[in-house]
Order: structure tokens, then sequence, then C-alpha cells
């Protein structure tokens, strides 16, 4: 590659998803630690919270997010000048006026809807501090220094909670807590490598608002949260329609089924500051094997379901009715994953973000009001999550348009269809998501369905032979011989501020 080595970008990938797999691990913890020492109805609260929670970083206006954009692959000193403090200072400014609307909001609510935008008012402030902070060093490619913060947040998240729920504190409110004193260490953390980033002397110049970032970011947030929308929305729709404590199980169920999308939407962050340094001619080449690596890996990851329901049912019985709604989302990985982790980001690298929006907005329209009907109109929250994984299904294949030739499939790359339908056919077989004979489907059922999956996955992974073995012998040479994060020169200006 012209401007970055395979072993650079493979390198990258893998010390991201080493990171995130810590991050994967704290997960694991508030999923399926936590529901069990607090009750359903805080679990429920604790949700709705998380819910409304996913859209705090609109209050930026997408300046951190816009900054990583225009000026990835800058040096250390360009992150402590002038012009990147004039940005802090608007994010200040942003994040702490949708805080003070959402204290007002709070003032004149009640109940859960007064306590959820009262914490959702320092958080705001909180998570966009972090965020900027995290990609001053993923625009400069400092990839060590953004793990340790990731790593300091999540690991103080995790500790508060724990001490929390030892103290029998148990209220949603503490959890909430727990996780701002997360981000305030976390970005502790990163704020000692750049101390000049944030307070100091801002030319006149730099003092005017960033109009041209936020044009930039406010594209890639606003696209992020199209593309969450139905998922989000139709949360929402069961928690108003149907109930909190249906709410509360087929949150559960997202949540589980969410996790590896989770770890993948960080891996991701962490990739891209690598992908911008390639050529736009070079980007797509990339695309086809890595788009084959993360299919093959979600594949092998839905083997874990079945023991996944028997923990379930045995570790958290409050929670036992959601794993026949688990086992309708949890292909759904097949898509998300790939959405978050490839499409998304290859979308900024290549700065089509913009037609990114446009289809993520639209694709919401469409969807939204669909789904609020199903609801609506059968009550039936299966026939409504049965939409939900069809719909980000047809969003990744239609989104992935925005490669151009490389994301063209060839006939032995439509057999990942294979995949989701037979690990549906095998559930549906078991009796899990009738719940016949308590989720088992008798001797037969239970039989024939734990036979479907690895039959269709064997399927799959034989038409695919070739290319995963090329694959697979890629990323060992590319471990094997190791590398390293870039130079980080001091004196020489990049990507100077004044486009």
């Amino acid at each position: 590659m012209s401007s970055v080595s395979q072993r650079k970008l493979a390198l990258d990938t893998v010390t991201a998803m080493g990171v995130q797999l810590f991050a994967f691990v704290a997960s694991c913890f508030f999923t399926f630690f936590v529901p069990r020492y607090i009750s359903p109805a805080e679990y429920a609260a604790w949700q709705l919270y998380a819910v409304y929670y996913s859209f705090i970083s609109l209050a930026s206006l997408g300046i951190p997010e816009g900054l990583l954009l225009r000026f990835g692959g800058a040096d250390g000193a360009f992150c402590e000048g002038s012009f990147m403090r004039g940005h802090f200072l608007w994010v200040l400014v942003t994040s702490g006026s949708v805080a003070l609307a959402l204290g007002g909001a709070a003032f004149f609510a009640r109940g859960t809807m007064r306590t959820v935008p009262a914490l959702l008012a320092p958080a705001a402030v909180l998570r966009c501090v972090f965020n900027y902070t995290a990609d001053l060093f993923r625009l400069s490619g400092r990839i060590s220094r953004y793990a340790k913060m990731a790593i300091v947040d999540r690991a103080a998240h995790v500790l508060f909670v724990a001490l929390f729920l030892a103290t029998g504190r148990t209220s949603f409110v503490f959890l909430a807590i727990a996780e701002m004193l997360g981000l305030v260490l976390g970005t502790m953390t990163g704020a000692r490598y750049v101390p000049h980033a944030y307070f100091g002397r801002i030319e006149r110049a730099d003092r005017k608002p960033p109009f041209a970032t936020i044009g930039a970011g406010i594209l890639v947030v606003l696209s992020a949260q199209a593309a969450a929308l139905p998922v989000s929305g139709s949360k929402l729709f069961v928690r108003y329609l149907v109930g909190s404590q249906v709410f509360a199980a087929v949150s559960f169920a997202f949540t589980v089924a969410h996790a590896i999308v989770t770890f993948a939407s960080a891996a991701g962050a962490a990739l891209f500051p690598s992908l911008k340094r390639m050529s736009v001619s070079e980007l797509p080449k990339a695309y086809a094997p890595m788009r084959l690596g993360v299919t093959f890996l979600c594949a092998v990851a839905l083997f874990a379901f079945l023991p996944l329901a028997l923990f379930l049912r045995i570790w958290l019985p409050d929670y036992a009715e959601s794993v026949k709604y688990l086992a309708v989302l949890f292909p759904m990985s097949l898509y998300t994953v790939r959405q978050h982790l490839l499409t998304d980001v290859y979308s900024k690298a290549m700065r089509k973000e913009g037609k990114l929006l446009f289809l993520n907005a639209l694709f919401a329209l469409v969807v939204l009001p669909v789904n609020f009907f199903v609801l609506w109109q059968w009550g039936n929250v299966l026939y409504l999550l049965y939409f939900v994984v069809a719909e980000e299904a047809f969003h990744a294949y239609f989104t992935e348009g925005l490669i151009g030739e490389a994301a063209k499939r060839s006939p032995r790359d439509w057999a990942e269809l294979l995949l989701p339908v037979g690990f549906l056919a095998g559930v549906a077989a078991s009796g899990i998501i009738s719940g016949a004979a308590g989720g088992a489907g008798g001797t037969a059922g239970g039989i024939v369905g734990a036979v479907i999956y690895p039959v269709a996955f064997a399927a799959y992974t034989v038409i695919n032979r070739k290319k995963l073995a090329m694959l697979f012998r890629r990323a060992f040479d590319a471990l094997r011989k190791g590398g390293g994060e870039p130079p980080d020169p001091k004196g020489k200006k990049r990507n100077h501020p004044k486009e």
C-alpha cells in the first residue's frame, strides 16, 4: 500500500481488537452480573436511561468526529495547539448548553422521567470531553494511549458498579453515576499525555465557532444515530405500547445480542486512523477480505447461543422470557457488526459520510413507521423482532454500495445467507422461540435443531475455503512480523488547520 502497509493495518486492527476485548469482558459483567442483583423494575429504568444516553454524542455537534475526519494523521504537537484548544472550548459550550436544557426538562418532569434527564445532564458533558480526548490520540495514530483511556474508563466503571452493588445500592441511579466516574478517570488518564489540549492561550481566529469541523462531524454523528434509530425506536415502542416488564426482557435480549456489536464498534473506531492514511484508490482492495473475515468470526460466535441460552435460564431465571427474543436477535450480529466495523468506517475514510447519512436517514424514516404499526396492530413483540432483523440485514447490504466495486458479491459470497437462515431454522426446530416443552422442543426437535446450523456453517466454510485459507495466512504473517505505532515527530507541522 502506498501510505500505510498491510502489516501496519493488520497490526492496528489486532491491537484494537485486543484492547476492546477488555471492554467486551466489562460489558459481559454489566450484561450478566448486574441484572442478577437489581430488580427487573430497576433494570427497565436503567435500560430506558441507556436508550436516551445513546443520543448523548449529539451534544458536541460532532466536533470530535469532525476533527478526526479533517485532520486524521496529524502529529502530537498539532493536538496541543491553539487551534485544538479552541475546539475544546466549543465542545464545552455545546455540551454545556445541552446539559442545561436537560436540567430544565428534569425540573418539570416527574418520576423516572425526572431522574433520567437529571442524570443525562452531567453525563452529556463528561462523555463529550472523553470523546474529544480519545480522538486526539486516534487522529494522531497513538493507539496505545487511546487504549489506556478505554481500559481505565471501563475498569473504573466495573469497580464502582461492583462497589455500589456490594453496599446495597441497587438503584439504576448509582449505575449511571458509576459510568460517569469511569469517564472522569478515563479522561484524566488521557489528559496526562496532552495537558495543553484543554486550557491555555487561544488565538482570536481559533475562538470562532468551528463550522467546518461541525459540518464534517455532524454528518457522522447524525448518520450513526439514524442507523441506530430503528433499534432504539423499536425498544421505546415496546416500553410505551407494551409495558416496562416486557421492555426489560426485550432490552436484555438486545443487550446480549449487541455485546459483540459494541466490541466491533470500538475496534472500528481505533481502526479508522489506519484506513485514513491509505490512499482512496487502495481502500476498496482491503474491503473484501476484511468482510469475509468479519463474517466468518461472527458465524463462529453464533455457536455460543445454545450454551448461552442454558446459562441464562439457570443464572437469570427472572429473564428466562428473554431467551426466545434473543434467539431471533442473535443472527443480527452478522450484519450489524459488519456495518459498524467496516461500512461505517470505510465511508468515513472515503469521505462519503454525507451519502451514508442520507441512506441511514431514509432507512430510519421508512422502517420506524413499519415497526410501530407491526407492534400496534398485532401486539406481538416477536413479529417486531423478526422485522428488525430483516431490516438490519437489508440495511447492511444496501449501504455497502457506498464502498463501490469492492462491495460487489460473487455467487460464493451470497453463501453467507445460509448462516442466518440455518440459525433461525435450528432454534425454531428446537422449540426455543415458541417455548415448546420449556424451550427444549422435545428430544427429536432438539436434535434436529442442534444439527441444522452446524451443517449450514460447514457448507458456508467449504464454499469459501480458499478465500478463508488465504485470509488467515495473511493475518498470521502480519502478526508474526509485528510492527509499531507511527512516529510523532517534534516540530513538524502536518495538516495545518487553516484549510
